[in-house]
């Protein structure tokens, strides 16, 4: 082998993404394939890094979540894996890439329960109460962002009732069959 060859053999040593199998031990492919996998598998995120990655509002994934069933309160950090199966991860996936992800962030308050409750002086107590009197699925608790319509219903029944400013009107628009909370 030339002197040349073995400083391109070295080089591609020395950068572990460089590897090839052929330069490479079974066992380094193996530790490496699965490094791989959990890097780019999509059950391998969290819930944080699921909305980050895909530019989804997370109150959209965990009213998803919860519409699979997931019990609240979800923890933004954990996996996807461990909250959902392959196929319900599938239809996620899908309905994300189906919608127009400016229409999902409208769809929800700018602020949590608890700045909501805060911003409004209203008990928290109380204003968890009506929420699970409107069933309202909260799924990160008091860091949950209510839909347009949830604060609504939310702030009739306070008696705060107030017109949404928004000009632009999304109630035509629904959750898909996966999302509906």
């Amino acid at each position: 082998m030339l002197e040349e060859d073995e400083w391109l053999l070295n080089l591609s040593r020395d950068d572990p993404d460089s590897y090839t199998e052929t330069f490479s031990k079974p066992e380094e492919r193996k530790a490496r394939a699965a490094a791989t996998k959990n890097r780019y598998d999509f059950t391998c995120l969290t819930v944080e890094e699921v909305s980050r990655s895909y530019q989804v509002p997370i109150s959209w994934i965990g009213d998803a979540l919860c519409n699979f069933g997931v019990v609240p309160p979800i923890q933004w950090t954990a996996r996807m894996g461990d909250l959902i199966d392959g196929e319900q991860a599938y239809a996620l996936l899908e309905a994300m890439h189906g919608w127009d992800h400016a229409i999902m962030y409208d769809m929800y308050t700018w602020d949590s329960l608890r700045e909501l409750a805060a911003s409004h002086d209203l008990p928290i107590a109380k204003v968890l109460q009506v929420c699970d009197e409107e069933g309202f699925a909260l799924p990160f608790g008091l860091r949950s962002h209510l839909r347009l319509e949830q604060y609504a219903r939310l702030m009739r029944r306070l008696g705060l009732a107030r017109e949404l400013t928004d000009p632009v009107s999304y109630t035509h628009l629904t959750l898909p069959t996966i999302c509906s909370v």
